[in-house]
């Protein structure tokens, strides 16, 4: 429907490009059909005053919705499950297999979680009025693979494409994870007026949060068991000419832990990218079965990120 009220999303996402600076911030996405020509946000710590001018945008973003579950598929390979997306204006293309892996064709999906999980695709077909199949998925891109739940996303899930209209507000570092009143309108219109619409957001600075390392593996020797891992970067980690990128944290530490989630039986803090669960400990322990454990790098911004997950028998 023709409205001049803005449709406003609100993304707390990784870094979209491989740069270390203003980590912290949170993005914005904006619609309206018509579009008025651009947009004015403002941001107060109180709903009813104090509203000062954040940012301004000029673009119209390419928002819409699924109209179809999506699976969640398969990390690291090209995941063979499609998805529908019905656009609220604008289109999608397909693009060639090196675009993509070279960043384009990037979408946020937001979870029943409400975390948004990046995802670039191949194929674009226009299938209905508005509404594209998308094929040649890449999933769970720039650490976002702890977004996706363990059955299929339903039909309805929020979608913004990720291009030069989705742009970043202005947050002290100092105010992130604090609740904050935002309200927004069309460029040069009294914010007071009745057209502004008004919503309360904490961005989190998921920017700053590390990725999950890769290739956990477990073997034995004798009674202890060791682990190793590859740890991954959230900076300048695509490039293929460096042998060992940035590690984007102050400090190389993974925390470890072993049994359940929310209540280990033992943590381990270590610097290198390897640990080994000694018979004497795991019999101090009292574990027994399948256990799981988790390997997360830490930081000193956010804390332990995304953890890799393994499930030994002890």
């Amino acid at each position: 429907p023709r409205s001049r009220r803005l449709l406003l999303e609100f993304l707390d996402l990784p870094l979209l490009a491989d740069q270390s600076a203003d980590d912290g911030r949170g993005f914005i996405a904006l619609h309206a059909e018509p579009w008025p020509g651009g947009a004015d946000v403002y941001r107060s710590a109180e709903e009813a005053t104090g509203y000062a001018l954040n940012v301004q945008v000029g673009l119209r973003a390419t928002m819409g919705e699924t109209v179809s579950a999506l699976e969640p598929g398969r990390l690291g390979v090209w995941s063979p499950e499609t998805v529908d997306v019905r656009l609220y204006s604008g289109e999608l293309v397909g693009r060639p297999s090196r675009d993509v892996l070279d960043g384009a064709n990037g979408l946020a999906i937001r979870h029943a979680s409400g975390e948004w999980e990046v995802i670039q695709f191949r194929g674009a077909e226009l299938v209905d009025a508005s509404t594209w199949r998308l094929s040649g998925l890449l999933r769970g891109q720039r650490g976002t693979e702890a977004a996706r739940a363990a059955s299929a996303l339903p039909a309805g899930a929020a979608v913004v494409a990720l291009d030069a209209a989705v742009v970043p507000v202005e947050l002290a570092a100092a105010n992130l994870g604090n609740f904050a009143w935002w309200k927004w309108g069309p460029t040069g219109e009294d914010p007071g007026d009745k057209v502004f619409r008004t919503a309360s957001h904490a961005f989190r600075g998921v920017g700053r949060r590390p990725f999950a390392p890769v290739h956990l593996r477990a073997s034995w020797a004798g009674g202890d068991l060791s682990l190793d891992w590859v740890r991954r970067t959230r900076i300048e980690g695509d490039r293929w000419d460096v042998r060992n990128p940035p590690r984007g944290e102050a400090d190389r530490l993974f925390r470890v832990e072993v049994g359940p989630e929310g209540d280990p039986v033992r943590v381990a803090e270590v610097s290198a990218a390897a640990w080994t669960y000694t018979a004497a400990d795991q019999s101090a322990d009292g574990l027994s079965g399948p256990v799981e454990v988790r390997v997360a790098q830490l930081s000193d911004t956010w804390g332990p990120g995304t953890p890799a997950r393994i499930t030994v028998n002890l």
